[in-house]
């Protein structure tokens, strides 16, 4: 991947450029959010990702991310923060930043955050058709395997870009919406593993999934998703056999502090998508994406 990073703080720059760069990606370094922003702007279509402090001179990461969003650039873009600054990053995720990282961050988290973007953007070079669909519906099963996520994704990118390109939506950041759900689904809902894991170790919540899919028990649960189409939106439904969950404790992903390691799917399905039900006993949700803004004076 090409990644720009922004950042002034150069022992930070020199770890992710050596790191990033042992990984095969192809980095550039800027000091400040003015310098990425002439960078980018001179050659966009050179760059993959953004990677961009909150707190820098001369032009700072919101205002950068506020420059490209202005100009209607869609590439992802990662914010880095202190924990001083979380507030920050709760305007960032409103001008679509792709993540953010707290720092320190494990660059386990940032490879994660990559290879999601990785996955989605694969997606979309993959498909480039021209075809509209109206009035679709489609009902599919997957096991809870995570390596199903990938095909599941370039499906739905296959069907609904050229859709979503017409009517001016950004469809990478609906099919982060509907990934997140799946993953929760397969993940929380029918493995039932716990995100406070995640919280101790990405390596434990990792092997804890692996040991799950193997496990009959668990691994054997399937989920279905459904999709429908018609002239004014897309729906999406995606239920799992688990346990479900209390979704009515669902904390407030606007307050800042809620924003760390877990719960951040919920908030980017809640922030990208038109409607978001949960259904009792908390294994099924619903995600509506309209294709045009629904008229205010509209009692439905």
């Amino acid at each position: 991947m090409r990644i720009l990073i922004a950042e002034d703080d150069l022992d930070i720059q020199e770890e992710l450029e050596e790191r990033l760069t042992a990984f095969g990606h192809n980095v550039k370094l800027s000091r400040n959010g003015r310098e990425a922003w002439d960078w980018f702007s001179s050659d966009t279509a050179n760059t993959d990702i953004i990677l961009t402090d909150i707190r820098m001179p001369e032009l700072d990461g919101l205002g950068l991310l506020k420059r490209i969003r202005e100009e209607g650039h869609e590439v992802p873009v990662i914010v880095m923060s202190g924990h001083e600054d979380l507030q920050a990053v709760v305007q960032a995720l409103r001008l679509e930043a792709f993540d953010f990282l707290v720092k320190p961050f494990g660059l386990d988290l940032l490879f994660s955050t990559i290879s999601r973007i990785e996955g989605l953007i694969s997606a979309a070079e993959k498909e480039k058709e021209t075809r509209l669909f109206y009035d679709e519906e489609l009902q599919i099963r997957i096991p809870s395997q995570i390596k199903y996520l990938p095909s599941v994704i370039a499906r739905f990118n296959h069907h609904f870009e050229p859709l979503f390109q017409r009517h001016n939506l950004n469809t990478f950041h609906v099919l982060l919406s509907v990934q997140e759900a799946l993953s929760n689904a397969i993940v929380h809902g029918n493995l039932e593993v716990s995100s406070d894991l995640k919280e101790e170790s990405f390596e434990k919540f990792d092997e804890m999934i692996q040991k799950r899919e193997a496990d009959l028990e668990f691994g054997q649960r399937q989920v279905r998703i459904a999709y429908q189409v018609d002239l004014e939106k897309v729906v999406f439904e995606i239920e799992d056999e688990g346990k479900g969950f209390d979704f009515s404790s669902l904390p407030d992903f606007q307050q800042a502090n809620n924003l760390l390691v877990s719960g951040r799917g919920i908030f980017f399905i809640r922030h990208y998508m038109d409607e978001v039900v949960w259904r009792e006993p908390g294994n099924f949700i619903r995600m509506v994406k309209y294709l045009r803004k629904k008229d205010s004076r509209d009692p439905h």
